[in-house]
């Protein structure tokens, strides 16, 4: 179905859901602002990219990233036997599996520091201004979207069972409400209460306006 408001027209589907949404995604700046990206049902789109930025991300296959983490079941596990592997090897879990998707994907590299005492507060992080923050974050983005991310969640809140404790990491399940479409029966339950109301409400100003006449009427003789 379509409607013509006044942005254009909008489409829904079947169950009553827009299905040609499109938004633009604004980068904010000290005194001004562009238009980095436009998203839709569809995919997520990069736009307006420098040609520096267009050289640093061609060139992405040559950078080794630095990535500052603790220890933290299940995102970032130490590997049963750790002590026979070397570097990013000696680790596995849910960041892992991510960061080695984007990996084999784009062909860039990456180390593992652990932070010193296992502890928040240290870390390598990209400058404000770096045109990888906006690759990572499109890259999440489109895991998301592909189902990626709930695979990983799956396999390591589900699936995943520690060989020496037999038990899965805690998941809480959520019950999200539903929205269901108003049909005419729906409709018709409404109106019914509505009317029932109104009829109520007439009966109390008539009773009302009886018992001020009657008392006016007392009155009078």
């Amino acid at each position: 179905k379509e409607n013509k408001g006044l942005i254009g027209v909008i489409k829904f589907d079947d169950y009553g859901q827009r299905n040609d949404l499109s938004l633009d995604v604004i980068d904010f700046q000290k005194t001004s602002y562009k238009k980095d990206a436009v998203w839709n049902q569809s995919g997520y789109f990069q736009l307006n990219k420098s040609e520096t930025e267009r050289k640093i991300i061609e060139n992405i296959k040559n950078i080794t990233f630095r990535v500052a983490t603790i220890l933290k079941k299940p995102y970032m596990i130490e590997k049963i036997g750790a002590e026979k592997f070397e570097g990013k090897e000696k680790y596995e879990g849910y960041f892992i599996d991510l960061k080695e998707a984007m990996a084999n994907e784009e062909g860039f590299d990456y180390e593992i520091f652990l932070n010193p005492e296992n502890s928040n507060g240290y870390g390598i992080a990209l400058i404000p201004v770096s045109p990888y923050r906006l690759f990572f974050s499109n890259k999440i983005l489109a895991y998301e979207e592909s189902g990626k991310l709930a695979e990983l969640k799956n396999k390591w809140w589900e699936e995943k069972v520690k060989s020496e404790s037999g038990i899965k990491c805690d998941t809480t399940k959520k019950v999200i409400p539903f929205a269901f479409e108003l049909n005419v029966e729906k409709i018709g339950g409404v109106f019914l209460v509505l009317l029932a109301g109104t009829g109520i409400g007439c009966l109390i100003v008539i009773l009302e306006f009886v018992c001020k006449t009657k008392n006016i009427s007392r009155k009078e003789k």
